[in-house]
């Protein structure tokens, strides 16, 4: 359907999708950006060099530790009169990244190794489980040594045991969804190659 319609109406609406999130809910900018991303990058990728592909990377990641009220986010809003939303930074900073990894051949042939296949079956994983390890060991770590350790000591533990269990209980849960999407593909794909094999059958009659 995307592929169809009209580039200018595409465009428009998804101009007016981010305009409407950022007005209304600043936590769905990632919905237009990812279907801009999925519609244009496959057929148009970015023909980036190195440099501009590492600036994009440490101009993403600079942005992806976006926080209201501290920080360069204080300064700006301070100096500027603009308060930019998290939601809103940290899109733009995944967007400047999956660019910067699309555009340059150089990264992307770093990216696509057994590492990066790794992490990528752990992202999924990771995603569900990170905020509550965080808000339970993370913080348990955080109070049992809040009143012994100077800072940073505190926080450093909660990062420390955050991430570590965090990837720990990750594993198992990428091996299980290995599995499932293996037995959904089961499902699915054999009927639909079994319908395929029977509409030609019917029509060599």
């Amino acid at each position: 359907m995307l592929r169809n319609a009209p580039r200018g109406l595409i465009m428009a609406a998804l101009l007016a999708s981010a305009a409407l999130s950022v007005w209304v809910a600043p936590t769905m900018i990632g919905f237009p950006i990812g279907v801009w991303l999925a519609r244009h990058t496959p057929e148009q990728p970015p023909r980036l060099s190195r440099r501009a592909a590492l600036i994009c990377c440490a101009t993403g990641l600079w942005l992806a530790g976006w926080s209201l009220g501290c920080g360069r986010s204080a300064w700006i809003a301070r100096h500027a009169g603009v308060a930019i939303p998290p939601e809103l930074a940290q899109a733009i900073g995944a967007l400047l990244i999956i660019v910067a990894a699309q555009g340059c051949p150089a990264l992307m042939t770093r990216l696509s190794g057994p590492s990066a296949a790794w992490l990528g079956r752990l992202s999924f994983p990771i995603y569900l489980v990170h905020v509550p390890v965080l808000c339970s060991a993370g913080c348990a770590g955080y109070l049992a040594v809040q009143g012994v350790l100077p800072a940073p000591g505190p926080a450093t533990i909660a990062i420390l045991v955050t991430a570590t269990l965090t990837l720990a209980v990750s594993m198992p849960l990428a091996q299980f969804d290995a599995w499932w999407t293996g037995r959904l593909s089961g499902w699915f794909v054999v009927p639909a190659r079994l319908t395929a094999a029977a509409v030609v059958a019917t029509s060599s009659r």
